[in-house]
């Protein structure tokens, strides 16, 4: 995460799957914009790190908007 402006809002706690496919663990980071999250996952120190995940399961990796600030 360094040189990225990301704030973790949940990493790995307890969660319960309500509905839809179950899962091992969440985290959710917040990026400023959704510019600069797509530039951290495209980052090349994310893209080498993301390879060891890749050889230990299955992940999902979504990029959400959020809300425009009232």
């Amino acid at each position: 995460m360094a040189g990225h402006a990301a704030t973790f809002l949940a990493r790995f706690g307890a969660c319960e799957v309500k509905e839809g496919a179950g899962v091992e663990g969440v985290a959710i980071i917040e990026f400023p914009t959704f510019a600069e999250a797509k530039a951290w996952y495209e980052s090349p120190v994310y893209q080498e790190a993301s390879q060891h995940r890749f050889r230990g399961g299955d992940y999902d990796v979504v990029i959400v908007e959020g809300l425009p600030e009232d």
